[in-house]
């Protein structure tokens, strides 16, 4: 190889090198800035809605839908002629073969009678075209009860669909309100940390003046270093809840953004529990996709009946005989109607019927505990309603009350008429009624939603003030 030679070769090596590292960092840039990036803000009806779309659970259940929907159309095709085409090539010398395919494709001559041929024939090619036609008639009724219990089974899956897409809203729900929850205990935590502060200072101040000892200072320091400890684990806290929301969403788990919902509470149920019972199994989803795949199993059994039956089809043959492929020869048809009855099948059509009959019963007594359950589901979200509903009035009284008190308090110890412990423990007092206004609120809410899943009224467009269905 010359000297050019090797120049040019390591010159387009070079070239190549250089696009080579161009379209790399391009892609890598491109990638990089179509990222996905968290959202500014998150309601709680954008939160559903991507749910919704990004949710895996969801998409399962739709390709799910899409089967029972392909599974409908192949029932459907049963109603429908089959069109079989079929080309066969045989060749043989057998006496018989000869004999019968020489008719079959017009070209039998008076020689082919002869004795010595007819015993000891050539060897003969056939090339068989065949065009049949299978129109089913009756079939034990597996082409139409097998379409009716197709038609149930997409009803019974767009139902679960409906059901799983709910699930993933109360989940979603609880996730988003779990998510203001932790933010609002940080909160009642860092307020009684600032607070805490603020008294530290006092305490020193007035420890050095001389007007408390040294106790009350470190009772108010001890007291801050605690708060300080448990804000930490608020912390921990807000971040667990913001992982499960983004899990819930399908958002990347380690995102973070703020979150513009609220949860203030509100009234009791306005009807009674047997109201909501009645309204639970009238839009339960997944009761209803039971019941769907109760009647198929019923289905199953007039099926098993029907196969006692004989079954009948008509067929139609067209058929073509050549030597030579595709020059023509002898054509015939055919036209046959097949009727079968299975006199003992070793039992099996008995067995079938009576598994059908099993089958029907295990659905059966399902679908009433289903409807059990229901309401159970129904009476313990509509009692946490209720009780949240009325600790709600009592957390605010509380945290009113305990606010007032620290306030009394904390003049009477600036004024040296109590001591440190007294506000301490009106500190703690405030700090634990806010916590549980927070929790009472956080019950409410959920288990509005809780009580709406369990009547079957939970939709994707619940909205951000949530009450409760008339």
């Amino acid at each position: 190889m010359s000297k050019r030679v090797k120049q040019a070769a390591s010159l387009i090596l070079v070239i190549l090198l250089g696009l080579w590292a161009v379209a790399s960092s391009n892609a890598l840039a491109k990638e990089v800035t179509t990222q996905p990036a968290p959202p500014a803000n998150l309601t709680l009806a954008q939160a559903i809605q991507v749910a919704l779309k990004n949710n895996l659970e969801v998409k399962a259940i739709k390709a799910k839908v899409r089967s029972s929907l392909a599974q409908k159309s192949m029932a459907t095709s049963g109603f429908f002629p089959k069109i079989n085409f079929s080309e066969i090539y045989s060749r043989s010398n057998n006496p018989v073969y000869f004999f019968g395919m020489r008719l079959n494709q017009g070209k039998f001559v008076a020689s082919d009678m002869r004795i010595n041929r007819l015993n000891d024939p050539p060897t003969l090619n056939n090339f068989l075209t065949r065009f049949q036609v299978v129109q089913p008639i009756f079939n034990g009724g597996d082409v139409w009860v097998g379409h009716q219990q197709a038609k149930l089974l997409v009803k019974s899956t767009e139902e679960a669909k409906t059901q799983k897409e709910k699930a993933i809203i109360l989940s979603v729900v609880d996730a988003y309100d779990g998510v203001l929850m932790a933010k609002a205990f940080l909160s009642v935590i860092h307020d009684a940390v600032k607070t805490a502060q603020q008294h530290v200072k006092i305490a020193e101040s007035m420890y050095q003046q001389g007007l408390v000892v040294k106790s009350d200072l470190l009772s108010a320091r001890v007291y801050l270093l605690s708060l300080q400890e448990e804000e930490i684990r608020a912390k921990n806290m807000v971040t667990l809840a913001m992982t499960a929301l983004n899990d819930a969403i399908g958002y990347p788990l380690h995102w973070d953004y703020p979150l513009t919902g609220s949860m203030v509470g509100g009234p009791p149920p306005e009807q009674p529990i047997e109201t909501y019972w009645h309204i639970a199994l009238t839009n339960r989803n997944d009761l209803k996709s039971l019941e769907y795949k109760e009647k198929v199993a019923l289905k199953e059994i007039q099926k098993a009946k029907l196969h006692f039956l004989p079954s009948l089809n008509v067929m139609g043959n067209w058929d073509n005989y050549d030597e030579d492929f595709g020059e023509g020869g002898g054509k015939d048809w055919s036209l046959m109607v097949v009727a079968n009855l299975n006199l003992f099948g070793g039992g099996y059509d008995k067995a079938k019927y009576d598994k059908a009959k099993a089958d029907y019963e295990r659905i059966h007594f399902l679908r009433l505990r289903m409807e059990s359950g229901i309401k159970l589901q129904v009476r313990q979200a509509y009692l946490k309603v209720l009780t949240a509903s009325k600790q709600l009035k009592v957390a605010e009284t509380a945290v009113k009350q305990a606010r007032e008190s620290l306030r009394i308090v904390r003049n009477r110890y600036k004024n040296r008429l109590t001591t440190i412990v007294d506000v301490l423990d009106r500190e703690v007092a405030l700090k634990s009624a806010e916590v549980r206004l927070t929790q009472a609120r956080y019950n409410y809410e959920t288990g509005l939603a809780k009580l709406r899943f369990a009547t079957g009224t939970l939709s994707r467009d619940f909205p951000e003030k949530r009450k409760l269905v008339e």
